[in-house]
This record gives C-alpha cells, sequence and structure tokens, in this order.
C-alpha cells in the first residue's frame, strides 16, 4: 500500500514499492485538484478514498483518478482564513472533523452535509474543538481537548469521562492510545504520559516526562 503524508507545502504519496513519491498541489485553475496546500490531517475511509483536513475545506481524495472533491463545512468557517480542519478520523461510517475554533462536525459520506458535535464537560475550556481522535479495541471513539472525552451516538455528543478528580485540574490531556488490558496511555502537554486504567477509574503512575 501507500504512505501518505501531509504537509505545509501539499499532500504527498509515498510508493515503497517503488520508492517513490506523487505530489498533489493545488493548482488555482484546476477544480479537481487539492483545495489547499496546508494539509493538517488525514484519513482512509472503507472505500479507499482519502480524506485530507485543510484550510477551510474538508477534502476527498480518489486514488484511482488523482481528482479531489471539496465539501465546504458550514458558513461561519468560510469567512475565516484563519480556521483549519485540523484533526480527522473514519468512525460509524461517516467522516469526524476537529475545526480550530469553530467544534467538532460529523459529515455524512452520503448525504454530503456537516452535523455540529455537542462537546459536553464540567471542565469549562475557550476552545470548542478537540485536538486528537482515537479508536479504541471496543469500537469507542475517544477525543481529548485538555480532558478525556467519549462519544455518544445518540446524543451526538463527546462526553466528559472522569479519569481522575484528584489531577483533572492540573493535567491537560493531548492525546490517547490504548495499550494491554484495560490501560491506556495518556499523553498531556508538559508534563509527560500517565497510566489510565479504564477498570479502575483512575489515572496512576507517570511513565514518561517532557525531559526524558
Amino acid at each position: 500500500g501507500f504512505i501518505w503524508i501531509g504537509t505545509n507545502n501539499g499532500l504527498n504519496r509515498y510508493d515503497p514499492k517503488k520508492a517513490s513519491f506523487r505530489h498533489y498541489k493545488q493548482q488555482p485553475d484546476q477544480p479537481g485538484s487539492i483545495a489547499s496546500n496546508q494539509v493538517k490531517d488525514i484519513c482512509e475511509d472503507n472505500e479507499g478514498f482519502i480524506w485530507v483536513g485543510a484550510a477551510r475545506t474538508l477534502d476527498r481524495l480518489d486514488p484511482a483518478t488523482g481528482m479531489f472533491r471539496h465539501f465546504a463545512p458550514p458558513a461561519r468557517m468560510d469567512n475565516d482564513e484563519t480556521l483549519f480542519v485540523e484533526r480527522l478520523i473514519f468512525f460509524d461510517n461517516d467522516i469526524f472533523l476537529s475545526v480550530w475554533g469553530d467544534g467538532v462536525y460529523r459529515f455524512n459520506r452520503t448525504q454530503h452535509s456537516f452535523k455540529p458535535v455537542t462537546i459536553a464537560h464540567k471542565i469549562i475550556r475557550s476552545k470548542n474543538w478537540v485536538n486528537s481522535f482515537y479508536i479504541d479495541k471496543k469500537k469507542n471513539l475517544l477525543a481529548t481537548d485538555g480532558v478525556l472525552l467519549k462519544y455518544n451516538g445518540s446524543q451526538n455528543a463527546f462526553n466528559f469521562v472522569d479519569i481522575d478528580d484528584n489531577q483533572i485540574l492540573s493535567l491537560s490531556y493531548t492525546a490517547v492510545a490504548e495499550t494491554d488490558g484495560n490501560n491506556y496511555v495518556m499523553a498531556t502537554a508538559g508534563n509527560g504520559f500517565y497510566i489510565y486504567n479504564s477498570a479502575l477509574q483512575y489515572t496512576g503512575r507517570k511513565i514518561l516526562d517532557q525531559d526524558t
């Protein structure tokens, strides 16, 4: 298979068998080119399409044709050049995207429609977006925005997961990944990595700090 690489100068496709690159860059006179050279995130769906998050757009690349199709999020986003589609993930047959400063959306690939996703938790923060997505072995969609969040499909909302009342105010979680058993590795902003045990509902020992 190919390796897809997002950069500030377009999208790159690397073919390990041929040790060669193909570059996709914005061509203003070609509607089928990528909408922006500033690629923030990439994901692949179950049909083999490559989805690209960039400045103000969600792009879908058909690898067979090399053509991009552009999907415009809500109008309030189109008027701000500083807003980016920062994170993408394919989940429950849709594309979830986090837009810097503008929230989280669920994109229906059939209807080509964007639906806002609620971020509901008891910690008040100034931003309204998430900085990471993750699907665990139980097919739960998790996210972080300083705290740990879990998606509830019936509510179309990310709800707060209380992993440690004693530390939640001092640790800002930036990413999560599952390891063995009920353990998750929690990355923090400037305070290293911690182990979270979902069975015990507790964040335990620090396993790596920023100086290691």
